[in-house]
């Protein structure tokens, strides 16, 4: 009898030991965006304008007014209190338009997840 309970709590923490490190590796379900989910849905969305810039104005035209992205860093992330699962995310963003030279702004982006990916609304 004591070794069928011994085997059992062996077994059970052999069991047990892989699901609390699993629990432990899992980023909660309240985190936000990082730095690079931002940089990647902002160069998503940065793509998506250039594009519709093209279609709409011509080749030509667009090249005027193509947004080129340098470097994207975080400043501050918060949850939107009114919209669960919302950030608002403060960035500073080194791009430029068209030929122009590249500029530093802080830019405030709204990012929402969407199928398991972060988008910039």
């Amino acid at each position: 009898m004591r070794g069928r309970l011994a085997f059992a709590a062996v077994l059970i923490a052999l069991v047990a030991a892989p699901v609390r490190a699993a629990e432990k590796t899992e980023a909660p379900a309240d985190q936000g965006p990082t730095e690079a989910d931002i940089r990647a849905a902002y160069r998503s969305k940065i793509t998506w304008i250039n594009a519709a810039s093209r279609k709409f104005l011509g080749e030509k035209a667009a090249a005027e007014v193509q947004i080129g992205v340098a470097k994207l860093t975080l400043v501050e992330c918060n949850a939107i209190a009114d919209h669960a699962g919302d950030y608002l995310c403060s960035v500073l963003v080194e791009s430029s338009l068209g030929d122009a030279e590249t500029e530093t702004k802080r830019v405030e982006l709204v990012l929402v997840k969407e199928e398991g990916a972060w988008e910039v609304q």
